[in-house]
């Protein structure tokens, strides 16, 4: 008996599924739409950050390009008293005696050198500022007068007062000084209104602190 040979099962190949076409379409769409996504949010970072660094570079700018600041206008009004008297070997010389009472009042100008300012980076949008001393910068409309005036009997004897330099001698170094140290406190207020008012018209969002030469 002859045995039959069993051919082999054939199995029937199950067709390959193909990706629509729409899909390949939105799937190229999406890729696109992702690097031009990429592409605007650089931009858009690279354009910020330049802004951002642009608007420091002005507010430095806009604090380092100011000379003379005046902060405040102020009057200084006193009395200036001189006496002088002839004397022979330090003995004063009865009725010899000059003297004058000399009343001054003008308007003082007291303010910063502005190029003394300086600024620092303290952080994010944030800056220091650091004010130098007040100085007075200028007077104006000075006004003289002798209110009272008496000469003894032999002050002939004795040289006349001089009124211009004794107006010239007002102004001391002292009275500089007392007169800005009264004003400090104004002075403060004032500078620091006088440079926030630049900067924050660059940067309304800016941070700042302010420190004062002692």
């Amino acid at each position: 008996m002859t045995a039959t040979a069993t051919p082999p099962a054939v199995h029937p190949q199950k067709p390959r599924s193909r990706t629509p076409g729409w899909a390949k379409f939105l799937l190229v769409l999406f890729v696109i739409l992702a690097i031009a996504a990429a592409a605007v949010g650089g931009l858009w970072v690279g354009r910020s950050f330049g802004a951002s660094e642009q608007r420091e570079i002005q507010v430095i700018k806009s604090v380092e390009l100011q000379e003379q600041v005046v902060l405040v206008r102020s009057a200084i009004a006193d009395l200036k008293p001189k006496a002088d008297i002839q004397d022979i070997n330090g003995i004063a010389i009865p009725w010899t005696d000059r003297s004058v009472l000399l009343q001054y009042e003008f308007d003082t100008m007291v303010g910063i050198n502005g190029e003394d300012v300086t600024i620092a980076r303290t952080g994010d949008n944030a800056f220091r500022i650091a004010i130098p001393n007040f100085t007075l910068i200028g007077i104006d409309e000075p006004r003289y007068h002798v209110v009272n005036e008496a000469n003894g009997v032999l002050s002939f004897l004795t040289p006349e007062i001089d009124t211009l330099k004794l107006t010239e001698e007002v102004l001391t170094d002292e009275v500089k000084s007392e007169h800005i140290e009264g004003l400090r406190p104004v002075l403060e207020v004032q500078a620091k209104d006088f440079y926030t008012n630049i900067i924050t018209a660059i940067d309304p969002d800016v941070t700042l602190e302010f420190t004062f030469a002692e």
